[in-house]
């Protein structure tokens, strides 16, 4: 079964490697050329992982282990220099700060955002909450109200309003894709329009925003959430999302765990917690065959 996989895999090494070749010779980064590979299958994730890593001889049966075709959880180790070298030398896997984000990915170059990841809408909630804060808030406390919210969000409508993927960290839990965003890494152009980032983790509203991503019902939620926690400080936010967010693992050092769409629906007392994560893969799938724009 292992033989059988390692050929397959390096099979799909010797094409991925040819293809992408091809389409680095066109596209100016590689997120673009990797938003360009013909897979329409959300597992063209692990795919293309274990291709790299097959191209520098590494083993499939480990990568097949560890990487999930659902999350861009990037392995923290470095890249195999053979894969490096064919693309650019320097390049290496980044990795997760404490409140950051993948700054870098392989070979140099930032991966392309989480599918079906609501961007735009995404930095529009940001911007409401700051509005409601006088224009500026510690970028703490803001991925913390984005987190709320989409707690909330599950809790009435049994669905996010982003549709991120989420995690515990040391300081409480995240909307990963969102804290790429506001840290700069993902969507830069998007986000670059909404806010500001200042010193001392400080985020401010560049734009009076018209908030034509957001439903009536969004606002009602996001109205809520700046009624119930919009006056609370950063440590304050903390402390809470910790004591009143079950499905929030205690982090004390460096790690993150996967907080599943289904976990945060059964902490919020959603009747039917699975349906909930089927309707949100189920949006993804359909979503990897659209092109990005």
């Amino acid at each position: 079964m292992a033989a059988a996989k390692r050929r397959c895999f390096a099979k799909e090494a010797e094409i991925f490697n040819f293809r992408l070749s091809k389409l680095l010779k066109e596209l100016p980064t590689f997120s673009q050329a990797v938003r360009s590979f013909p897979n329409p299958c959300y597992r063209a994730g692990k795919r293309i992982k274990n291709a790299l890593y097959l191209i520098g001889g590494a083993s499939a049966e480990g990568i097949a282990e560890t990487c999930s075709p659902s999350r861009r959880d990037w392995q923290r180790e470095r890249a195999p220099e053979s894969a490096c070298e064919q693309f650019q030398p320097e390049g290496a896997f980044g990795h997760r700060q404490e409140g950051g984000g993948w700054a870098v990915g392989i070979m140099g170059f930032s991966f392309p955002p989480l599918v079906g990841f609501r961007s735009e809408k995404a930095a529009q909630i940001a911007v409401y909450f700051l509005a409601a804060s006088g224009g500026e808030k510690d970028k703490l406390a803001l991925i913390k109200l984005i987190y709320i919210a989409e707690r909330e969000s599950v809790r009435g409508r049994n669905r996010p309003m982003i549709y991120d993927e989420y995690y515990s960290l040391k300081h409480g839990p995240i909307c990963s894709s969102a804290l790429d965003a506001i840290n700069g890494n993902i969507d830069k152009e998007v986000w670059d329009k909404y806010i500001s980032r200042g010193e001392g983790h400080k985020i401010r509203s560049v734009c009076d925003c018209d908030f034509d991503q957001l439903s009536i019902s969004d606002m009602r939620i996001l109205d809520d959430v700046v009624i119930a926690h919009g006056d609370k400080s950063a440590a304050e936010l903390r402390n809470w999302t910790h004591d009143n967010c079950p499905e929030y693992t205690e982090i004390n050092d460096s790690r993150r765990v996967p907080i599943d769409l289904d976990q945060m629906a059964r902490a919020v007392e959603v009747l039917h917690p699975k349906a909930v994560l089927e309707e949100a893969q189920a949006y993804r799938s359909l979503e990897i065959l659209l092109p990005r724009k």
